[in-house]
C-alpha cells in the first residue's frame, strides 16, 4: 500500500503554508528534508 496514494500529507501542508498571511507576509519557505527519526522519511519545515 502506498500511503502518499491514499492521503498526500506534503501537499496539504504546502497548501495551509500558501493560505497562511502571516506566513507569506514574513517570507517563510515551506520545505522537507530526510531525517533518521522520522517515520516517512521526510519532516515538513518552515524555514524563515
Amino acid at each position: 500500500m502506498n500511503a502518499k496514494q491514499l492521503f498526500d500529507y506534503i501537499g496539504y501542508f504546502r497548501g495551509l503554508w500558501q493560505q497562511n498571511k502571516l506566513a507569506q507576509q514574513e517570507q517563510f519557505k515551506f520545505c522537507t528534508c530526510s531525517g533518521i527519526e522520522t517515520s516517512h522519511g521526510q519532516r515538513l519545515l518552515l524555514c524563515g
